[in-house]
């Protein structure tokens, strides 16, 4: 992803976000995702409404919303990535648990750090 795609950056970013929020079956409501997000329900609302028409997210207009088959490849993916920066960023020092974690979500999510991108290969 070249840096500054902003799309992307949304994507993967509120990707994640449902992720943190689903229920165990994948599914979620506009409420979860603000509450996750630390946004209002309609900005929720508006990630929801473009993550439905990219196909990454399933539902009626009023949830409860799902994560689609393709949306749940993504997470996966990024999820295995976020894994992977996690124990490349492990040996760091003088970095806590947390710091190590939002380093590894910047990594993934702005694309600026080269070595994330190869880690979303299959």
């Amino acid at each position: 992803m070249p840096a500054g795609d902003a799309s992307e950056f949304f994507r993967r970013g509120h990707m994640l976000s449902i992720g943190e929020c689903a229920a165990a079956d994948g599914s979620f409501l506009e409420r979860d995702l603000a509450r996750e997000i630390g946004k209002s329900r309609p900005f929720a609302s508006v990630v929801i409404k473009k993550l439905r028409k990219e196909g990454l997210v399933v539902g009626k207009t009023y949830g409860p919303f799902r994560i689609s088959e393709e949306g749940l490849g993504l997470l996966r993916d990024l999820q295995k990535a976020k894994r992977r920066l996690l124990r490349l960023f492990a040996p760091l020092r003088g970095f806590s648990k947390e710091e190590k974690e939002s380093l590894a979500l910047y990594a993934l999510v702005s694309g600026r750090f080269p070595a994330a991108e190869s880690l979303l290969a299959p």
